[in-house]
């Protein structure tokens, strides 16, 4: 299984579009929020691809909630937005949240920096922005199944 992960893109509809056309073969698409109209422009044209979204904090209008949890292929996943945990200051809450919920795949947007560290027994990663990186580079993250879970790693839209 092959899940591709995405936030902030802030309008940027055609880095969203051009990352579902790139990975149109993926099972999931995950968008971690604060983009609801590139969301919405991607499923009107797109209706049945696999897209996953929650709400960010400049998802005004947005009826996805704020987290969600997912169990696919032997992951379990804990994605949100990140505000409502502060994590442009720690992460310690939304590590813990996530862990209470027995996530072995965490992953948050909102910071515009790309992360993606393995933690022992975790995964804990943010693909950065696709509308507006702090370092200038469009990443994504993509997440594939292997036997004992999940392997995370980062990759740019080119």
């Amino acid at each position: 299984m092959r899940i591709i992960v995405a936030s902030d893109s802030h309008g940027d509809t055609e880095s969203l579009e051009k990352l579902c056309t790139k990975h149109r073969d993926a099972d999931y698409i995950l968008f971690l929020g604060d983009g609801e109209g590139d969301v919405e422009c991607v499923r009107d044209r797109n209706p049945s691809f696999p897209l996953v979204a929650v709400k960010g904090n400049c998802d005004m209008y947005c009826s996805e909630p704020n987290d969600k949890l997912l169990s696919l292929d032997g992951m379990t996943i804990f994605m949100t937005h990140g505000h409502n945990y502060s994590v442009k200051y720690t992460t310690d809450l939304l590590e813990t949240a996530a862990l209470q919920l027995g996530a072995n795949v965490i992953l948050f947007g909102h910071t515009h920096y790309p992360l993606c560290q393995w933690k022992g027994d975790y995964w804990l990663a943010n693909p950065g922005s696709l509308g507006h990186p702090k370092d200038g580079i469009k990443r994504y993250l993509i997440i594939d199944s292997v036997s004992n879970g999940a392997y995370c790693y980062l990759s740019e839209l080119k």
